[in-house]
């Protein structure tokens, strides 16, 4: 049984796509580095990440995640991976 073939179609479109991704997975790095909700006194931080909090508790998602964090892993693009390595901890452990 080998786990990349089944992996694979992700992984094609991961790497198809890691300009676009790695933009997303930056932005949303620095809006959760920079303080937004001090500066514009609106708690938008603090709900989109306690609605992906909630979000991530979810056990399929759980699943989910797993397979798209090896996926990013096999594709070799290590910003890709450092990034949303960096935004799963952020959501799971902050």
């Amino acid at each position: 049984m080998n786990l990349n073939s089944y992996v694979a179609p992700v992984t094609r479109n991961l790497k198809s796509n890691s300009t676009t991704i790695n933009f997303v997975l930056l932005c949303l790095v620095l809006f959760y580095l920079l303080p937004v909700d001090a500066l514009l006194r609106v708690s938008i931080q603090r709900d989109t990440e306690s609605t992906l909090k909630n979000l991530i508790r979810n056990p399929l998602v759980m699943v989910l995640v797993t397979v798209l964090v090896y996926s990013t892993y096999v594709s070799g693009d290590m910003y890709m991976l450092v990034l949303g390595l960096f935004l799963l901890h952020r959501l799971t452990l902050h």
